[in-house]
């Protein structure tokens, strides 16, 4: 490799930028005679382009006085192709379909530009700035209360009717809220009797005997009138007997 054609080719103008890679790669491989002999195949894949657009483009830069081409046989037949770069000579725009569009003139950078300071700006420098944080305020970290669940009530347990079952001023007031006129001792005892001769057992007691009183006046509605004594009886027979004419 001539370091003196790397620098000469990145110089040179030729129009095309993969036509430039082409050109760069032949010096790579050149002696300091300006001589080389890669093949198509090996610049391709070294220029990651096609072998025909290799061939296009050193064909270009032979037109173009740049390069010349020797076709070199060897002893077994075979042949390589020998290419000696030519690169003081001023290229010759042939203005033929290899051409570059005036868009594809674009110098490549210099091979004399100058390395990125080592004291260049934040961004990777050995010397950088050190990134300083400027959140002085601490995290406040959501605090989870505690959720108390609501007690449930206890239920009361069911018990049998108690021994002393004592209606007081306030079922008596209810009795007269509702428009209950039964006579509640009686059937208070009714009804005490009634679950004490079941076994019944309640949560409430003073609930169940307001809905047996409030069915005692369902239930007195459609009760027959008690029958009259039988004293009652002989004086209503007696009377019936002296109203009678003979």
């Amino acid at each position: 490799m001539s370091m003196e054609l790397m620098v000469k080719a990145m110089k040179t103008k030729v129009g095309n930028p993969l036509r430039k890679l082409v050109l760069i790669k032949l010096a790579d491989n050149a002696n300091d005679q300006g001589e080389c002999w890669p093949s198509y195949q090996y610049i391709a894949d070294q220029c990651e382009i096609g072998k025909r657009t290799v061939i296009s483009h050193i064909d270009s830069l032979i037109e173009s006085g740049l390069l010349t081409k020797t076709i070199r046989k060897g002893a077994k037949g075979n042949s390589s192709n020998v290419y000696v770069l030519n690169l003081d000579a001023k290229p010759v725009n042939n203005g033929g379909a290899n051409a570059a569009p005036p868009s594809a003139n674009v110098a490549p950078p210099s091979a004399n530009a100058a390395p990125p300071s080592a004291n260049a700006a934040p961004g990777g420098g050995a010397n950088a700035a050190p990134r300083t944080s400027h959140f002085l305020e601490p995290v406040k970290e959501p605090v989870n209360s505690l959720v108390v669940p609501p007690k449930r009530k206890k239920s009361k347990r069911a018990s049998g009717v108690p021994d002393e079952f004592l209606v007081d001023q306030r079922m008596l007031d209810w009795l007269t809220e509702n428009q209950i006129i039964t006579d509640w001792r009686t059937e208070t005892n009714n009804f005490l009797d009634h679950h004490r001769a079941k076994g019944s057992t309640m949560a409430d007691w003073v609930a169940a005997w307001r809905t047996w009183m409030r069915n005692s006046m369902k239930f007195a509605t459609g009760r027959p009138a008690p029958p009259h004594s039988a004293k009652q009886q002989v004086h209503d027979s007696l009377s019936n007997i002296h109203d009678t004419d003979w």
